[in-house]
């Protein structure tokens, strides 16, 4: 290698690590005693908990039921507005992914894919009403 081209490797160097110093520095020094600060607290819509309830038809393919919708009920006098995202991913039992559900309100359709009910061991369920947003989640 030459040396030009050495030369200008090395201020190429310099000036990457230069540019990420520089943008480093500008989020005001990262400490252990300020971790955090800027972090807020979100009101859940639904505190005292949300019922799952699935509906299932059977599937000849799979031998066995599969899931066909699921309806929220949230406990208590609690309401899940009408326009709330809502985001169910059903859980194996190793806390796996079997696939999500999305939809709005308390009536939720089938997932994409063919969900067995048989593997579904539990959920995660996230309701986004716009304003707050509430993450719960139930295991069997």
């Amino acid at each position: 290698m030459s040396m030009k081209k050495k030369t200008i490797a090395i201020v190429a160097g310099i000036a990457v690590f230069a540019a990420v110093s520089a943008s480093a520095a500008t989020l005001g020094g990262i400490k252990s005693d300020n971790l955090g600060a800027n972090s807020n607290a979100v009101a859940g819509q639904v505190t005292g908990g949300v019922n799952v309830s699935f509906t299932t038809a059977y599937d000849a393919t799979l031998g066995g039921y599969k899931i066909t919708g699921v309806t929220l009920s949230p406990n208590g006098a609690e309401v899940i507005p009408v326009t709330a995202a809502d985001q169910l991913t059903l859980k194996a039992v190793d806390g796996s992914s079997l696939g999500q559900i999305t939809g709005t309100g308390t009536t939720l359709g089938a997932p994409v894919s063919t969900i067995a009910a048989n593997l579904v061991y539990g959920v995660s369920l996230v309701i986004n009403g716009g304003a707050t947003t509430a993450a719960v989640t139930t295991i069997k």
